[in-house]
């Protein structure tokens, strides 16, 4: 063992379902909480790398060789993003694949929100993972690590479970805890697309985004809330200080339909708003429903006038795969989208396996049916209907389906 231990993060891509059809974005930054425990292991005195599978263009096999020349003693697979809370999402494919690859003989963990959600289900079914990093990292991953008695790590022979959520060394955004050497996807993009929005208030946002467009020299900027509406009178007032915090630099955000008005749709304009994603007020779970008796439907078409007469680009959201969806009712929808002229962004709600009842099929079998068992849409009818409702040319910046 050296005298300096060596950790290697390794950030796997998110795979929607979908996602092949409805092309995302990608960050220009580490994860926050990926660039926190790289924070914390560099305090510790270890030698850290981040190495993104998906900014940095690796596939399983090169990313595997990477660690073997490494030398790495131990490696973590990030997985997951925000969308894991909102929209469950199963799919471990992108990670599997990495697991089939020969990695280097270190211990091999999962963490990120993935793995803190449905780490007991993956490590079941992932045999190559040693185990799953629920708490937050420590001074046990340095040296020969001890896997019997790390605290917070869930293993096939133990369930001791840590702390939900990290501990992060402080409120910074990921750019300012980690040197950007330190992370090499930092230099593979031109354009430097950022996500912002640790901070809760208005002076904070301001704050991070100022420090982005200076020291990462962003020059887009995706905000992280799920509805930056919600506190309609602050995001005015964010929109009003956005050019003095970052000239030059545009954004988008999302807000859901039942906020988005008239006043707000001029201010995020104003404010260099490029696009707005403008999200259904109902839960994922609301049964689906034809457009003319959905209650989304009159937000939703108001929501996208206020944008449209404020000259600002605004995108819906539309869920495919809710409780009892069939494809007259997905035909509904796309109908009424094309006569009204709106560019639709879809989203893919995929149920997980736990959430099922007793006698519903097991994770394979859901999968087999798109991942949602409580509707009668097929992986076809999924693929179709994202394919049909896709907004044409490029993607709305930063707003991954």
């Amino acid at each position: 063992m050296r005298a300096r231990s060596r950790v290697m993060i390794v950030v796997v891509p998110e795979g929607t379902r979908g996602s092949r059809l409805a092309s995302s974005d990608v960050l220009a930054a580490p994860p926050r909480d990926a660039a926190c425990m790289a924070a914390t292991l560099l305090r510790l005195g270890a030698e850290v790398r981040i190495m993104d599978v998906g900014i940095e263009q690796l596939s399983a096999r090169v990313a595997a060789r990477e660690a073997r020349w490494w030398h790495a003693d131990l490696v973590l697979f990030h997985a997951g993003g925000p969308d894991v809370v909102d929209d469950p999402l199963p799919d471990s494919r992108p990670l599997t694949a990495l697991l089939k690859a020969q990695w280097p003989e270190a211990p091999l963990l999962l963490t990120g929100p993935l793995g803190r959600r449905y780490g007991a289900e993956l490590l079941s079914r992932l045999a190559g993972l040693a185990g799953v990093l629920e708490g937050p990292v420590g001074p046990w991953m340095l040296g020969d690590v001890d896997l019997e008695h790390a605290p917070g790590l869930l293993t096939r022979e133990r369930d001791q479970r840590g702390q939900a959520e990290l501990e992060a060394p402080s409120d910074l955004p990921a750019w300012q805890l980690l040197p950007l050497d330190a992370y090499p996807g930092w230099g593979a993009r031109k354009e430097r697309m950022v996500s912002v929005g640790v901070a809760q208030d208005t002076e904070g946002l301001l704050a991070e985004v100022s420090h982005a467009a200076q020291r990462a020299a962003a020059r887009f900027l995706v905000f992280d809330a799920r509805d930056l509406g919600a506190r309609h009178e602050a995001t005015i007032e964010l929109c009003r200080n956005m050019f003095a915090a970052a000239p030059g630099v545009i954004w988008s955000c999302r807000v859901k339909a039942e906020h988005m008005d008239a006043r707000l749709a001029l201010a995020l304009a104003q404010g260099a708003c490029s696009e707005v994603l403008i999200t259904p007020s109902s839960a994922p779970e609301a049964a689906a429903q034809e457009p003319m008796d959905d209650p989304d439907r009159e937000p939703l078409e108001a929501a996208l006038d206020a944008a449209r007469v404020a000259g600002l680009s605004g995108v819906a959201m539309h869920l495919v795969g809710r409780p009892g969806h069939r494809v007259p009712i997905l035909d509904g929808w796309q109908r009424w989208f094309a006569v009204r002229c709106l560019p639709v962004r879809p989203h893919v709600r995929v149920v997980h396996a736990g959430e099922r009842g007793p006698d519903a099929p097991d994770l394979a079998q859901a999968l087999a049916r798109a991942g949602c068992w409580d509707n009668e849409l097929s992986p076809s009818d999924v693929e179709r209907a994202v394919k049909r409702l896709s907004a044409p040319g490029a993607a709305p910046l930063g707003l991954a389906t």
